[in-house]
């Protein structure tokens, strides 16, 4: 009897266990609301590392690559647009600027860094054969010196120089198309910026960064190593212009 009832009490118990319900899991938060909604504390926050600095890709030069556009004038500053070069030359043989008939250019750069000694082509030739865009001297010689008032006129001319190399031979517009000491190898251009800078090279071999100028009175553009020196040599009112290279439309 007494097995029996040690049995019975057994399969009591066994029932009220199996019986009794289950108790739902506890489930996880997955956001900070979710805690909140389950009376649970917030999330810890998660350690993401140090920030890292994003490489930047090398770049490196490369072949000369053919380019072309219009020669935009602008005033000092670079800021303000004062017309194109045009096709059309003064009545002294020099180029000048307009917002009508403007040049086409073409020369061959590096697309990352500068690149000096360029001769630019014309593609619409003042008169034919005379494609290229030259310094051809004004007065006082070749020689471009900031306390003289030296200057050369920006012309075009039938043939090139040797790239920033001193004054040779070649005839220009400026001239009446006849032979003169000229260079057309003088321009830089920066990829990064647009602009077309010159840089004469005199007979003695010195080299120099050439202010762009445009004279007024004649309409002429011009170089000197200085705008100011040559105002005060010749009494003129010459302003300093900046050529960057525009889109072709």
């Amino acid at each position: 009897m007494r097995f029996a009832s040690l049995v019975l009490s057994a399969a009591v118990c066994f029932t009220a266990v199996s019986a009794a319900p289950s108790q739902p899991k506890s489930k996880g938060c997955h956001s900070n609301a979710e805690c909140l909604q389950q009376g649970k504390p917030v999330m810890k926050p998660k350690h993401l590392g140090s920030p890292t600095r994003r490489a930047l890709p090398q770049v490196s030069s490369g072949p000369p690559v053919a380019t072309s556009g219009l020669i935009e004038v602008t005033d000092s500053t670079g800021v303000n647009t004062l017309g194109y070069l045009s096709q059309t030359l003064t009545n002294d043989g020099a180029f000048t600027y307009s917002f009508s008939a403007a040049e086409l250019v073409s020369f061959s750069a590096d697309a990352i860094d500068p690149t000096s000694g360029l001769t630019l082509t014309l593609g619409t030739a003042p008169s034919i054969g005379y494609q290229y865009l030259a310094g051809s001297y004004g007065t006082g010689g070749t020689s471009i010196l900031g306390d003289n008032g030296n200057y050369v006129v920006l012309t075009a001319a039938d043939d090139t120089s040797t790239a920033s190399s001193t004054p040779e031979g070649i005839s220009t517009a400026f001239c009446g198309y006849t032979t003169c000491e000229a260079e057309t190898g003088i321009w830089t251009f920066d990829p990064s910026t647009q602009e077309l800078t010159a840089q004469w090279v005199n007979p003695a071999g010195d080299s120099l960064a050439a202010e762009i100028g445009f004279d007024p009175a004649s309409s002429d553009l011009i170089l000197s190593e200085s705008t100011d020196a040559y105002n005060t040599a010749h009494g003129a009112n010459v302003e300093t212009v900046r050529f960057f290279l525009g889109n072709y439309a």
